[in-house]
């Protein structure tokens, strides 16, 4: 058994490891315009407890990313007892798997701090829209 913190954390379904947990997303997503028509990566997604709240809450498109499969396969266990379409994706936010400028907003919950951040910016970057937004809840030192 050679499990990394990642695996624990999947293995044991924790749906939220990041400071402030799921109430401190809701709050900040709460302070966003987001309606039916907006695009959204949940970069870092984990089980998807929070892909799943965006898709209930505000009916919009999301797309799931993560590099670990066992938090991968939570969350598509998730989303399909919920009957949500939401788009997972298995890879890295140090080079995501999607074409420039597809994302109105990305949100990453205490992922950019476990990357090489000279990596995954640039990239959030490619990929988000002109005027796009990153929320970012993160551990900071």
């Amino acid at each position: 058994m050679n499990y990394t913190y990642l695996d624990c954390l999947a293995i044991f379904g924790v749906g939220g490891a990041h400071p402030g947990g799921l109430q401190l997303t809701k709050e900040i997503l709460s302070r966003e315009k987001i309606d039916e028509t907006k695009s959204i990566l949940d970069a870092g997604c984990g089980t998807g407890q929070t892909s799943a709240y965006i898709a209930e809450q505000y009916q919009c498109h999301v797309t799931s990313l993560d590099c670990n499969k066992i938090m991968l396969d939570k969350a598509r266990q998730r989303f399909s007892s919920l009957h949500l379409p939401i788009d997972v994706k298995q890879g890295s936010t140090e080079n995501l798997p999607f074409d420039e400028d597809l994302f109105d907003m990305i949100l990453s919950e205490s992922v950019i701090s476990f990357t090489d951040v000279s990596l995954t910016i640039p990239e959030f970057k490619r990929v988000l829209k002109p005027n796009g937004v990153l929320l970012a809840i993160e551990m900071v030192l």
